[in-house]
């Protein structure tokens, strides 16, 4: 949660300021996976804008259970 707020701070307040914040979460947090989400940084800070292409505000009702049921399936045919 507070890499978020890092990360809001980069992009609506100070960007200098939120680099620091977010670098000292990770450093209070401890080294972890979390510690990738840095990699993010440059993407963040970059001004490219993607424009992607509008997709129904139902889509994700159907792909999110859609994706997870295949997760599923791809784990039991793993484990039989």
């Amino acid at each position: 949660m507070l890499f978020g707020w890092a990360i809001y701070w980069i992009k609506e307040q100070d960007r200098d300021q939120g680099i620091l914040f977010s670098i000292l979460v990770q450093f209070i947090m401890g080294i972890s996976v979390q510690a990738f989400s840095l990699m993010a940084l440059p993407l963040f800070l970059s001004n490219i804008s993607l424009k992607l292409p509008k997709v129904s505000k139902y889509f994700f009702y159907v792909f999110y259970p859609a994706h997870q049921g295949i997760l599923i399936l791809i784990v039991m045919w793993i484990n039989r």
